[in-house]
Parts: C-alpha cells; structure tokens; sequence
C-alpha cells in the first residue's frame, strides 16, 4: 500500500507543475494606487501593519483555496480526523500508530482477536511502516510520517444490499477495487491537483509519477472480509529525491503538485467518504466514475507478465480500451482484443 513501489512501473520524466502561484500585492487590474498624503501622525502604525495583515491573510487564502494547511513532520490527528469525518462506517473507529511493521498486518491481526460484524468499516493509521507489504508481496518504502499509510476492514455482507449469500461475488471485490482508487484520485483533486489520473488496475499518479497504491487482500473465512490498504504520498518532497530510494525518482506527493503542506487527516476523511458512496451505487456507476480518470484509455502499453525489468517472451505492446468487470480490454497490434488480469500481468505506460 505504498506509492513509491515501481516495480512495474515506467521510469518516466520527472517534473509537475504547481498549481500555486506567485501571489503579489500589485493591484488586481495592474494600475498603481494613486498617490496621496501620508496618514497623519495621530493614526500611528497599526493602520498600515493591519492592512499587510489582511493582504497576507487573503494572499495565503487564494494560494490553498481556503483550506487549511498541515504541518510537516507532524503525527497524525486522530480528534482532527473525527472532526473532518462525514461517513457512516468507514473510519468511525480508527486505530492510531506511531509506528508499525505494517497496516496490512495489523489487519489482519485484528481480524483474528475480533468478529468481523465489530470490524467493519475500522482503519488503522500509522506514521511510518518498517515492513511495508505491496503486491506479490514486495516491500515497499513507507518511513515518512508526511505522508499516509492506512489499512481499513470491508466486511460485503454488511455493507452490500442486498447482502451477498455464500461466497462473495468476485464483482464486488472488483468495484471495491476501482472505487478506492477512484475515491483517492477525488481526493487529491479536492486538494487542488490537476493531471489526476488511474493507471489500471488501481494506482493513481500525478502528472505522469506514482501518487499512490492500493493492496486489496480479500479474506474468505468468517464469512469474508476485504482488507484495503492505501499508501497516498501527502506531502513528502518527492521531486527531488535521489537520497531517498530509486522507487521515490518516480513518485510525486500532493505537495509537490500543489506547493502547499495538505492536512493528511483531510485526505483519509475524504478518501474513506467517497469510498464509502460510490459502495452504495453499482459496479456499472463505478466504472463510471473510474473512467474519467482512466490514463490507459487510447493510450500505448507494455504488458509484463513478470516485470517491466524482466524481458519475457509473452510480453508485448498494446492499446488500452477499457476497464471492465472482468479486467483491462486491450487491443493487440493484430486487432485482436483481449481482458487482462491485475493478478497476471502489470502494465507500463508507454
């Protein structure tokens, strides 16, 4: 669940633009005050020093678009979080970390102390992880505290309606996927960042560079239950971040795409509340939504069926057509169209 992990992901140019720009005291229509006689000296100097106030007041307003600022470094705020918090289930218990080995595993360790009926909806936030898992189990770098890193518990039969009867359908784990993702691309959009985009099956980048990644890892006893976990690089400096690792050369954080320090309690309220919504509509209005953001649609791929460092003769180029139910339709430089699975192959854009 971390965003830097690259894998299978291209080394593509470095670089996005910010969305903040200078702001200046010079008039709005680029005339000059006109001149006139200095205040008297009875005013004193609290009328000039209250006029900078205001002006850097609003200045500071128009560059974040009247949201509040974090704080680098800082922990995460759990009463801050419940105050931004507007969802039914998801996030209305939350486990707090300094630190852990991983979010995943925390999950998991809950699942086996507790029923999955009290576990639905709960998160599990930490500050860094030592022993980030990512897909095929690879490790993943997860040390900055400005960035966000959270597990949370999906349990269908308590959330799906009408409620699944046996083994939950596979089309509701796949709408679970798309809409997480679709839920953090909303979320950096609502924190200014233009250039959102998905890379199937559930990744969102920023400009072309890895913004964040998603582990569903579905958990079939106790009548089954989803464990998502999302690593959204927040605020981390990540442009120029050849001292961190190589996976860091190819991610972004929202800061680095919006110039200002985002609240990460923010991010995860809003993360949790879209999710939660686009869960109560269908897999159809999902797919939807996930769409106008898809990155793949027209645009050229490598298929791996390893890694984009390892050549095997099954790989080969395509165009992306769409996600669906099933997969990714892509069509081969023949013509032909085929579905692929997140499980079995990875993408590169190209």
């Amino acid at each position: 669940d971390d965003p830097k992990m690259t894998e299978d992901e291209p080394l593509l140019p470095a670089g996005a633009p910010s969305l903040v720009r200078s702001a200046t005291t010079q008039d709005p229509h680029g005339k000059k005050p006109p001149a006139g006689p200095s205040p008297s000296s009875d005013q004193g100097s609290s009328f000039p020093m209250l006029a900078v106030g205001v002006v850097v007041i609003a200045v500071v307003y128009m560059m974040v678009g009247g949201l509040e600022q974090g704080e680098l470094g800082s922990p995460f705020d759990k009463d801050k979080f419940a105050s931004l918090l507007t969802t039914r289930a998801l996030g209305q218990t939350l486990e707090y970390k300094a630190q852990t080995s991983s979010t995943m595993a925390d999950a998991k360790l809950l699942l086996k102390q507790r029923r999955p009926e009290e576990l639905h909806g709960t998160v599990i936030v930490a500050d860094s992880q030592t022993r980030a898992i990512g897909r095929k189990g690879r490790k993943w770098y997860a040390k900055s505290r400005d960035n966000l890193y959270a597990t949370f518990l999906w349990v269908p039969s308590l959330s799906a309606s009408p409620p699944p009867k046996g083994p939950v359908p596979q089309e509701l784990l796949t709408q679970l996927n798309y809409a997480v993702a679709v839920a953090i691309a909303r979320a950096c959009a609502a924190e200014g960042v233009s250039g959102v985009g998905i890379k199937w099956p559930n990744d969102v980048w920023i400009s072309d560079r890895k913004a964040s990644g998603i582990l569903l890892d579905y958990q079939p006893t106790k009548g089954g239950v989803a464990l998502v976990g999302i690593g959204i690089n927040v605020n981390e400096g990540l442009l120029n971040a050849d001292k961190i690792d190589a996976a860091a050369k190819q991610a972004i954080s929202i800061r680095d795409a919006t110039g200002y320090v985002a609240l990460k309690e923010r991010v995860l309220a809003k993360v949790l509340a879209e999710t939660e919504a686009l869960m109560a509509g269908s897999l159809t209005s999902t797919l939807s939504s996930y769409a106008e953001y898809d990155m793949l649609s027209g645009r050229r791929i490598r298929v791996h069926h390893k890694s984009k460092n390892v050549n095997d003769p099954r790989d080969y180029d395509a165009v992306g057509i769409r996600p669906t139910k099933d997969g990714l339709e892509v069509e081969k430089s023949d013509g032909s169209h085929l579905t692929l699975l997140a499980e079995e192959v990875s993408i590169s854009p190209m």
